[in-house]
């Protein structure tokens, strides 16, 4: 998963306060919030902006579940391994820290 640092930045922000960017405490509406942002930057074209690498992300998410390299986002294997779209949304950012933590702490910062 490649984000913007911006965006980086601003998950930090929604992680927060969901509700004022999201309008309730939700992993599919962060999902979807995620998206329409990336398309933004990649319609904008902003190519230079610094990219924070969360790599294998995906990978360490299939991971922990128990899965073989899953076709599934991570969003869904998270939401299939919760009870509720709340507490995907907290697991979520629980394990984004696990990753970054278990990456020396801090994500990669490459340049796109």
């Amino acid at each position: 998963m490649m984000i913007s640092k911006s965006l980086f930045a601003l998950l930090q922000k929604i992680r927060k306060i969901p509700g004022i960017y999201l309008g309730a405490v939700s992993l599919n509406a962060l999902d979807h919030f995620i998206g329409g942002y990336i398309t933004k930057e990649n319609e904008i074209g902003d190519n230079c902006e610094i990219v924070v690498c969360l790599g294998d992300f995906k990978l360490y998410v299939d991971e922990v579940y128990g899965r073989i390299e899953s076709a599934k986002s991570a969003f869904t294997v998270i939401s299939e391994n919760t009870q509720n779209d709340e507490e995907a949304f907290y697991k979520f950012f629980e394990l984004i820290d696990e990753y970054l933590e278990s990456k020396n702490g801090t994500p990669d910062i490459q340049l796109d």
